[in-house]
């Protein structure tokens, strides 16, 4: 049985999916969304703006959220719906402005469980590449910002990096394409610049 998981993966063409964090906030969304955050697997060949799409389309009367911070209580029991979209797409930190609301897109990035195989030379690159984004439970990505008074001279003196690691209820992918982030971590450092 194995030895036919292994053939597949060896001799099929492969994408690797972009992954997707969603956050929805406000008392108008469904018990079981209400609050929540998850971590989504796109279709095959999605990219940002069709996945921004279909979830807009999905809850009409979402509004994007125009900040990445996590929202304080006041939007938490808020009578509306918050939509709040995060983004893997490689190490980029994107921006993209939709009428009045300012959507904040973050790289989420796969962290991988089963590093002992990715660390093999032996192991063929198909077989690393399934590995990176297959039975995965933990995502990151990370927020750049300006701890105390920016530098004119040097803007990267006050430059900080907030990491956010998310852990998720179960693997992606699974039984569904979605699951919700059961819990998140959150470091910051400095952001070191060496003067060649």
């Amino acid at each position: 049985m194995e030895a036919t998981y292994y053939d597949n993966i060896m001799e099929q063409q492969r994408l690797e999916p972009e992954f997707f964090r969603v956050g929805f906030y406000g008392r108008k969304f469904p018990f079981f969304l209400r609050n929540k955050e998850y971590v989504c697997r796109g279709h095959d060949y999605e990219r940002l703006e069709a996945f921004q799409q279909r979830m807009l389309s999905e809850f009409p009367q979402a509004i994007a959220m125009q900040h990445p911070n996590h929202p304080d209580d006041s939007i938490l029991q808020c009578d509306a719906q918050f939509v709040e979209l995060l983004y893997n797409c490689g190490s980029e930190f994107l921006s993209s402005h939709w009428r009045c609301a300012d959507l904040q897109i973050y790289a989420v990035t796969p962290i991988p469980d089963n590093i002992d195989v990715l660390q093999m030379d032996r192991v063929p690159d198909r077989i690393k590449s399934f590995y990176r984004v297959n039975n995965i439970r933990k995502f990151r990505y990370d927020r750049p910002f300006h701890k105390g008074p920016k530098d004119k001279d040097n803007e990267f003196k006050s430059l900080w990096i907030e990491r956010t690691t998310l852990t998720l209820t179960h693997s992606l992918p699974g039984i569904s394409r979605w699951f919700e982030v059961e819990r998140r971590e959150l470091v910051t450092f400095i952001v070191l610049i060496a003067e060649v």
